[in-house]
């Protein structure tokens, strides 16, 4: 009759908690199908189920074989990638500490101690009177006034997972595992674009001084033709003096050139984990990147490792709101010891005379800290809807984020056709200039005008090849990255 109250009593207690269990269904989530085509959409919960892969390795993405190097070094010595990797080791400890939360805590128990009772208590007068009794044998008599206690043995607690608590804590932290994994490989993917975009911005300074050196030499030729023709007076001081105003303002830019490689030598330094040294670098080339497709679908776009990680974030919250909703229900605890237990040394392996053990099964449910664990649940709750947003929020960024480096791409792309066509007539028109000054028939402002526009176009055509280039990292970055 008591076992069935005690049941009655736990069915009582979980009914009552699962009444506080209502939550508002979650909505789904739809995303365009491919970027390109943000009409057509397609259920988010569809696509869950995909393992996408990189569109393109990180070794057919970045060729330069000097590049190549300097990214294996970074991910081994990068200081905020060694600290990503021992958050993650933190992560997999606590994961292996749960691993064993299903099984028995076993612990084993040596101990020794001595109690002295007073003389007016009953056990003071019981351990007095077991001195004269004829039914003990002398190992049985109680040592008298201080008595001691030795204990060799084990001691269990279990806790029956009956309603999956302890399932959920394992898968929850199992899943933050697998959250700080992508992170990392978020952080391994920014660290790997960053190092990229760093090395060939030094590639870029690098052209930018070829071409001011290229510049220089035309002035220089320009300056020896007008000092030749103000030998023989068709000329004047004015212009060998602008000439030469030129070349000394040319040659200050390659001094503020070399400033600014130091600054991105130091930055890039940085990013390997290495003290300040030159960084040996491939020559400029007009192809740096392979083509990527311009058509990504929603599965390629997944590979995003913030994506992943919100994926998983959003699970691991709702393992944590099962725990604490499991909290409510009565818990099912078995605690029990086996040793060998004696007043004297001498009697405590006297086996099996001095065996003792106990067991004690229970149930318990909260009742009087209810109020904290609703908070809980709450919060639980709020924290899992706060994920689902976050899991919108950074899928919503993504597709956008992809989208603009698509349509920057179409346009830069046209601006450089146009530039190259500038370039070229620009060229043209350096060799008229000084083939018309040396005839007599041009001045020395107009070879000046027109070598300046020439270097002009040539940076500004550079300027946007670079930003091409670091468009192109975006975009590998963007739809996920080659780790």
């Amino acid at each position: 009759m008591k076992i069935q109250r005690y049941i009655f009593i736990a069915v009582l207690l979980t009914s009552s908690a699962c009444s506080l269990f209502h939550e508002t269904p979650q909505k789904s989530i739809f995303v365009p199908q491919t970027v390109g085509n943000m009409k057509a959409k397609i259920e988010l919960d569809s696509l869950r189920k995909i393992t996408p892969k990189p569109i393109l390795a990180r070794t057919e993405f970045y060729r330069d074989s000097l590049l190549k190097n300097y990214i294996d070094t970074a991910l081994v010595y990068n200081f905020d990638y060694q600290i990503a990797w021992e958050r993650i080791n933190q992560q997999y400890a606590h994961v292996r500490r749960l691993k064993g939360v299903l099984l028995p805590e076993i612990s084993g128990q040596i101990a020794a101690g001595a109690k002295r009772f007073g003389e007016y208590t009953i056990d003071g007068v019981g351990n007095y009177d077991t001195q004269f009794s004829e039914n003990l044998s002398q190992n049985q008599r109680i040592p008298d006034p201080i008595v001691p206690d030795y204990t060799v043995g084990f001691i269990a607690t279990w806790e029956i997972d009956v309603w999956g608590k302890l399932r959920a804590q394992k898968k929850s932290a199992a899943l933050r595992y697998l959250s700080s994994e992508t992170g990392r490989q978020f952080l391994q993917t920014q660290l790997i674009s960053d190092l990229a975009a760093n090395y060939y911005r030094l590639i870029a300074i690098d052209k930018q001084i070829e071409l001011i050196n290229e510049n220089i030499k035309l002035q220089e030729n320009a300056l020896l033709i007008s000092e030749a023709q103000k030998q023989t007076g068709n000329n004047n001081q004015l212009a060998v003096d602008i000439l030469e105003a030129e070349i000394l303002s040319a040659k200050n830019d390659l001094i503020s050139l070399k400033q600014l490689i130091l600054l991105e030598e130091n930055a890039f330094n940085g990013l390997l984990g290495s003290y300040p040294q030159t960084v040996i670098r491939s020559s400029w080339k007009n192809e740096l990147f392979s083509e990527i497709d311009l058509s990504i679908s929603s599965e390629s776009l997944l590979n995003r490792p913030d994506i992943k990680q919100s994926f998983l974030n959003l699970n691991a919250s709702e393992s944590d709101l099962v725990v604490v909703k499991k909290a409510f229900y009565p818990s099912f605890v078995i605690n029990g010891g086996m040793g060998l237990n004696a007043f004297k040394a001498g009697l405590l392996f006297d086996a099996p005379s001095s065996l003792a053990f106990n067991a004690l099964g229970g149930v318990a449910a909260p009742l009087l800290n209810r109020r904290e664990l609703k908070a809980q649940l709450f919060e639980s709750q709020s924290k899992k809807r706060e994920e689902f947003i976050q899991l919108e929020k950074t899928i919503n960024n993504a597709f956008s984020e992809v989208y603009l480096i698509l349509e920057q791409r179409k346009l830069i792309t046209s601006q450089i056709d146009l530039k190259k066509a500038q370039v070229t007539v620009l060229n043209r028109s350096i060799e008229n200039s000084i083939s018309l000054f040396t005839s007599g028939r041009a001045n020395y402002l107009e070879i000046i005008n027109a070598q300046e526009n020439h270097l002009n176009a040539q940076l500004q055509l550079l300027d946007l090849q670079q930003k091409q280039q670091e468009l192109n990292i975006q975009l590998y970055r963007a739809i996920g990255g080659g780790y």
